[in-house]
């Protein structure tokens, strides 16, 4: 999105209709300073943006030769940073025909949605940090991608390394 779309699709929400727009953008915070940087005041960028959703793509685990192993020490050192848990065992594709000896088959998608409060209203106003709209969008209840990730990983949906190698460089 550009400066001239961006203040379009402000005065379109003003007026009473529905936006949708997509960004480049690593995390759903940082939407919220792309907007700024694109010339929209931080007065009217309150009132406008309902939601944020940033989103990567992590390749899934094959269905066709899915195997459990232990943990290993990366591993549980994710997920009790992100589940404050450590698991038994982890999936993994062993690899196969049907994946082409990958170990993983398709893709899903990690997610981060940040709904807008009062409370990041309030810091967007005043215009805070990214670090401290982070911290208030997660303490209002938005759920990191590393931390979707996790949990996709929990449910053995994608493995702990992949999660990791696709969220390393956002956080």
């Amino acid at each position: 999105m550009d400066r001239v779309t961006a203040v379009i699709a402000t005065h379109a929400f003003l007026s009473g209709r529905r936006v949708l727009a997509t960004f480049s953008a690593n995390v759903a915070v940082s939407i919220l300073f792309r907007l700024v940087d694109l010339g929209i005041e931080p007065v009217l960028l309150s009132p406008t943006l309902v939601a944020a959703l940033a989103q990567r793509m992590v390749r899934r685990i094959c269905p066709y030769c899915k195997i459990t192993l232990k943990p290993s020490a990366a591993e549980e050192a994710a997920f009790q940073k992100e589940l404050g848990e450590v698991p038994t065992t982890v999936a993994a594709g062993k690899g196969c025909n049907m994946c082409a000896n990958t170990g993983f088959r398709g893709r899903v998608a990690l997610t981060e949605l940040m709904v807008m409060s009062e409370n990041l209203r309030r810091l967007v106003l005043k215009g805070a940090s990214v670090d401290e709209v982070k911290t208030m969008a997660l303490k209002d209840g938005m759920q990191s991608m590393q931390r979707d990730g996790i949990l996709k990983a929990k449910m053995g949906i994608t493995t702990v390394e992949e999660v990791l190698r696709t969220t390393f460089s956002i956080y």
